[in-house]
């Protein structure tokens, strides 16, 4: 997934068993890496599953994945330079954003109209 407003950049990768990739990154942007299946590594450092890392210098991210591989949601963007609040599964500006959230959850006003499904 590609966002030209905010540069983002959103990978579903899957790394076989021993194998190593390398993925370019802009330097002046925001990295993580969540692995949700295996392990991966960088480097000496080792991500276990259900582990969000995030990168903060280079151009460039060097993962290589475990004896049973890996599966990992990789996301790179710009900064937008706002405050952020998050708590449970709400991610917000404020903490009075975060109240309202959890009062339209409560109350049925979180999702005012669903998308559509579409199948092929």
């Amino acid at each position: 997934i590609q966002d030209p407003h905010s540069q983002l950049n959103y990978f579903d990768i899957q790394i076989d068993a021993h194998a190593e990739i390398e993925i370019a990154t802009d330097n002046t942007h925001t990295c993580f890496a969540y692995v949700f299946e295996g392990t991966a590594q960088i480097g000496q450092d080792i991500i276990n599953t259900h582990t969000l890392t995030v990168f903060t210098d280079g151009n460039s991210v060097k993962l290589s994945a475990g004896s049973t591989g890996a599966r990992l949601i990789f996301v790179t963007g710009q900064p937008i330079g706002e405050p952020i609040v998050q708590y449970g599964p709400f991610v917000m500006n404020t903490r009075s954003e975060i109240e309202t959230a959890f009062q339209d959850y409560q109350s049925g006003r979180l999702v005012r109209s669903k998308a559509k499904v579409q199948s092929n």
